[in-house]
């Protein structure tokens, strides 16, 4: 896991090139611990282990631990990107299906939300704690999210209103995103276990319910 250029607060610069490499190494150490438990249970030496590190390598890069949180958003926002950006422009149905459209935003989504689940989990926890950096890797995805369903509203236009569009785009996306989103990042909790159902049956009937209404 490259982390390009760091700039955060609590970030040590690397200079030397194996340095920086070591920092990688700490990083994608804590990306993969943090599939296997929360950000809390997770220790410097823990961290340092997985990396094959020793411990003072973390503190020579790292304040401490926190200081990990906002470049692993860095690394996170980058990757919803890429994602997005590999699976392609969207293929709107030329008869205006709208269903059939949203069905395709939603499973754009999932992808999305569900392979960064363990990252999104830790951005959500640390912004619940007022923890400013930390709401930065959802806009964008939303922001997707919105212009595929506005696109797909203008393939069926009829009498709406751009404004109108707009306004529906905008609402759509939060009625869509929000339970993918639950069950992305806490499947085994209510409400999202209130279903006993995967992420991607759950964009589909969104997407059903989103049509209707919009339809």
């Amino acid at each position: 896991m490259s982390s390009g250029s760091i700039q955060s607060e609590g970030v040590r610069e690397a200079k030397q090139a194996r340095s920086k490499q070591t920092r990688d190494k700490l990083i994608g150490a804590l990306d993969s611990l943090l599939k296997e438990k929360s950000f809390a249970e997770i220790g410097v030496a823990e961290i340092a282990g997985r990396a094959g590190c020793a411990v003072g390598s973390v503190y020579r890069r790292f304040e401490n631990k926190d200081a990990f949180v906002p470049v692993l958003l860095e690394v996170t926002a980058q990757r919803m990107a890429d994602r997005m950006r590999e699976m392609g422009p969207l293929r709107l149905s030329r008869e205006g299906d709208l269903k059939g459209d949203l069905e395709q935003v939603a499973q754009r989504a999932w992808t999305v939300l569900s392979g960064e689940s363990h990252l999104l989990r830790l951005a959500h926890q640390q912004a619940r704690m007022e923890n400013p950096v930390c709401d930065t890797a959802m806009p964008a995805l939303m922001d997707g999210v919105r212009q595929a369903i506005e696109a797909a509203l203008r393939q069926r236009a009829g009498d709406r209103a751009e404004a109108e569009r707009k306004r529906a785009a905008r609402w759509a996306t939060y009625f869509l995103i929000t339970p993918l989103m639950e069950k992305a990042l806490y499947p085994d909790r209510s409400p999202a276990n209130f279903l006993q159902t995967g992420g991607e049956e759950v964009g589909r009937e969104m997407a059903a319910l989103i049509a209707s209404r919009l339809g």
